[in-house]
């Protein structure tokens, strides 16, 4: 954790930018005005960055024309921005899998270098430990709601707002009052009078929705994948579906999007979203073709998956040790990629700690998630036993739900990509696996799905 607070501390915003450029997957950023040339931006730019940009939006044009501009032309879906009208007043950023900058800068240079401002930036791991990734993913999909696409019509009315402002400058006021009743995005009332549905309530549904909706895109995978027209001669008929369905999604995934650091999985999406159905058969065809696994698949149907199905069984599950725990982590994706981000404050070592093994790391994150327990004293145990026999097998993603975000339940770094797939190995011919590349995967595919981490 760290204050920043430029001068007055020696602590700059550009060092923690610069810092994120080999650590961040993405960037969502919500900052009310911004203007100049924001060296935010060009880095996402430059490093191939996803960035989600949400601004202000009213006849003041908070956001300079110039900038809308220069992301609105890069026409990728990898660089989006939103506006939100006239209420918007927050300065976030928030780099996935480097951590969050919470303070009081706007986008300019004045913001950045000149002005005294102040703000707290928080590592990935101290946002996981305290539960502020899901506070951040609540901000983030909450101002989602009462955003607004940035279209080259908006940018055209307010740039017709700029020209005029500066022409009749001495008359702003009137102005406003003219030009606000011609605006094509409405006028947003207070929170107070719009929010109805209580929030948390409203993020559950919307999660299930989404949940449930791929949970039956992965079963129509599993189902064509696991046809024997369709299978590798290298894998088992009696592989389980849903096993079958993650292999191929695990091999498309690092076969065609991965490119070293790079991740242009929504560039596919564009290609494929006016037909996922054709691409998926035509990645299901190269996936008939393989004489032989591409790259780990081999081994992780062949033994990762019975023994994480085995270990998973209710009896054997009640009897869990430390060792059970850490040989089923390591046999996890999801678990073993979050590993790696988990600094070592976290896991008890000095900050300055040599560079740890993949190995070592899954061992570190196992002990910790053995040793920590939730608010209410649950065990990683006694979570995962809840999560996968804590009622009825169909209700398993409203468990999902509340391991996840209700403080009962909650361990931090166990996230919805851990136990979607763990659920997955438990399960997988009724719930497919579902970590955050199998997520990915299915994008490029052209379905829209929601990215899920931890």
């Amino acid at each position: 954790m760290q204050l920043i607070a430029g001068k007055l501390n020696n602590q700059w915003l550009e060092n923690i930018l610069q810092g994120s450029i080999e650590k961040a997957d993405w960037v969502k950023a919500a900052i009310a005005y911004a203007s100049g040339d924001p060296k935010l931006i060009n880095i996402c730019f430059k490093h191939n960055i996803r960035l989600e940009y949400w601004g202000r939006y009213d006849c003041s044009v908070p956001v300079a024309t110039t900038i809308l501009k220069k992301i609105i032309s890069k026409n990728s879906p990898n660089y989006v921005c939103k506006l939100v009208p006239d209420i918007f007043h927050p300065k976030v950023i928030w780099w996935g899998g480097y951590g969050a900058l919470i303070g009081s800068a706007n986008l300019t240079d004045r913001a950045w270098y000149g002005n005294i401002e102040c703000g707290l930036f928080l590592t990935e791991s101290e946002l996981i430990n305290n539960g502020m990734d899901l506070e951040l993913e609540r901000f983030f999909e909450g101002i989602d709601e009462y955003s607004h696409p940035l279209t080259q019509e908006v940018i055209d009315e307010l740039e017709d707002f700029d020209r005029k402002q500066h022409v009749l400058l001495n008359q702003l006021e009137g102005l406003k009052d003219s030009l606000g009743r011609k605006r094509s995005i409405p006028v947003l009332a207070s929170l107070v009078s719009v929010d109805k549905i209580k929030t948390e309530d409203r993020l559950r549904a919307s999660f299930l929705k989404e949940w449930n909706a791929t949970l039956q895109i992965l079963r129509n995978i599993s189902e064509q994948v696991s046809l024997d027209e369709n299978r590798p001669d290298w894998v088992a008929a009696n592989t389980a579906k849903g096993i079958q369905a993650d292999q191929f999604l695990h091999a498309y995934y690092y076969s065609y999007i991965r490119d070293g650091n790079k991740h242009p999985y929504m560039e596919y999406f564009e290609r494929h979203k006016s037909n996922p159905e054709m691409a998926t058969k035509q990645a299901i065809s190269w996936w008939k073709s393989l004489d032989k696994p591409p790259t780990s698949e081999g081994e992780i149907i062949k033994e990762w998956a019975p023994f994480n199905q085995k270990s998973l069984e209710i009896e054997n599950l009640k009897n869990w040790s430390l060792e059970n725990l850490t040989q089923v982590c390591s046999r996890v994706h999801a678990i073993r990629d979050n590993s790696l981000r988990v600094d070592n404050q976290t896991y008890g070592l000095s900050k300055d700690t040599k560079q740890k093994s993949q190995e070592e790391c899954i061992e570190l994150l196992a002990k910790f998630l053995w040793n920590k327990h939730s608010d209410s004293e649950k065990s990683i145990v006694e979570v995962i036993t809840y999560v996968l026999y804590g009622g009825a097998e169909k209700d398993v993603p409203i468990r999902l739900w509340d391991a996840t975000h209700d403080d009962k339940w909650r361990i931090p770094h166990l996230g919805l990509s851990t136990l979607g797939e763990l659920v997955g190995w438990a399960k997988p011919n009724m719930f497919p696996p579902r970590n955050g590349r199998t997520s990915k995967a299915l994008t490029a595919l052209g379905h829209k799905v929601k990215i899920h981490s931890g």
